[in-house]
């Protein structure tokens, strides 16, 4: 018994040291029959945050309530871009079984099962396993495999921001910016990027259609900037900028 013991501690010190800094590939449906291959996804920009969780630990909902709340901003500042996953911690959990825990929660995420691989690689000691995976180099952004803390989100907020160029805390994402104009809005062939503040630093402009797909980009340093949005379908759009450390996003719509 006291070799059983020994052995199950060395056992729970490693995986507690693993740390890994790369993600682990996956290529599955999910429950909704929908087919996903992980590395593929980061390979277009984009950020993961996967959730591992039991059905009957109390904490995972806490946990899963306040990344569905961060990711619902993390799509408001990078729309389309960032995407979350519930696995169920166990193999033997059911389609329906995690399907029915996401629904009966609320959140807005995508249920998978049979996680118990991922959970072994990620070193997962404690539900929930919270698990940030980003672009092409598919670095992890954030791994907390010892459970989940009250500050987790803001720092995952942060490294999905840091991940996309932007300094924490020094964004606006508002339609309403003092900064930034665009018109006409809605727009045809033409938008015209109007600073209301001092001549900027060297800028850059991205277009974001509304699955997140980058359209454009544009860099210059004029107050007034004339866009050639012509090739653009009809539309709801996003428009970030990025200049001297801020960031704003605002929304218009390409309406012939």
């Amino acid at each position: 018994m006291k070799r059983i013991a020994i052995t199950l501690f060395l056992l729970m010190i490693m995986l507690i040291a693993k740390a890994q800094t790369t993600a682990l590939d996956f290529t599955t449906d999910d429950c909704n029959g929908i087919y996903h291959n992980l590395f593929a996804t980061l390979d277009s920009n984009n950020v993961v945050i996967i959730e591992f969780f039991m059905l009957s630990c109390g904490s995972c909902i806490t946990a899963g309530d306040k990344l569905d709340e961060m990711h619902d901003q993390m799509d408001i500042e990078f729309p389309g871009q960032v995407r979350f996953y519930h696995f169920g911690f166990d193999d033997a959990y059911s389609c329906t079984d995690i399907s029915n825990w996401v629904t009966a929660n609320g959140y807005n995420s995508v249920p998978f099962d049979s996680g118990a691989y991922q959970v072994a690689y990620y070193g997962g000691m404690a539900m929930p396993t919270v698990v940030v995976v980003a672009g092409a180099t598919h670095e992890v952004l954030f791994l907390n495999n010892t459970g989940f803390g009250a500050n987790d989100t803001n720092t995952i907020a942060n490294a999905i921001r840091n991940f996309y160029g932007v300094l924490p805390g020094v964004g606006e994402y508002s339609s309403t910016s003092p900064v930034l104009q665009l018109s006409p809005n809605p727009a045809r062939d033409a938008l015209r990027v109007q600073f209301a503040s001092a001549k900027p630093n060297d800028f850059q402009i991205q277009i974001i259609d509304s699955q997140g797909r980058l359209q454009s980009i544009v860099e210059g340093r004029e107050i007034n900037e004339m866009i050639n949005i012509s090739t653009l379908a009809n539309g709801v759009y996003f428009l970030t900028i990025k200049s001297d450390g801020i960031m704003e996003q605002h929304k218009f719509t390409v309406l012939r």
